[in-house]
């Protein structure tokens, strides 16, 4: 298929659950279809994105127009995160509004957050990288968030959160 895009959109190739062997985990809950990609092509208006990009993107936001279920299509506003790599390793780059944060040790220092009929339990951590599309935080920032806000991966067997900048309820700034 010769395939193109409209617009900010892109087509790719999802990644199935069995070729995760020594790479970045995506939790077990969410490998039906992994939230890994390929990019096979692009519209005229994305930017920072190539063909052969491996992504990491958001699957409830894709259409799966094709009788291939591996192909999807979506918009590059919804894609997370590009892999890179460095020394020999896979590295998570997010994009657009994306925040990768490494939580804290110490965790005694969250606090729960009442809201109507739900408690929410909010962490706190440190910004590793940010998209291009982050406004207000930047890397080594503290950063407290809801832990039912965010993507739980890892990089290089560490376990890191990506989340949405506007997820992030309060951040430190250096003085």
């Amino acid at each position: 298929m010769n395939l193109k895009p409209l617009r900010g959109l892109v087509l790719i190739t999802r990644e199935n659950p069995e070729e995760f062997i020594g790479r970045i985990v995506v939790p077990e809950a969410y490998r039906k279809y992994s939230w890994r990609a390929k990019i096979e092509s692009c519209g005229d208006d994305v930017v920072g994105l190539t063909v052969g990009d491996e992504i990491l993107y958001l699957r409830d936001k894709t259409v799966l127009p094709f009788k291939e279920r591996h192909l999807a299509l979506t918009n590059s506003r919804d894609v997370i995160a590009k892999i890179g790599s460095e020394r020999d390793c896979e590295i998570i780059l997010p994009l657009n509004d994306f925040v990768l944060i490494r939580l804290d040790e110490n965790k005694q220092d969250g606090f729960k957050l009442f809201e109507k009929h739900t408690e929410h339990t909010v962490v706190s951590g440190t910004v590793l990288r940010v998209g291009s599309g982050c406004t207000d935080v930047k890397p080594q920032m503290r950063v407290w968030f809801k832990t039912v806000k965010f993507l739980k991966c890892r990089e290089d067997s560490e376990e890191l959160f990506l989340i949405r900048e506007n997820e992030i309820e309060l951040f430190e700034e250096k003085a």
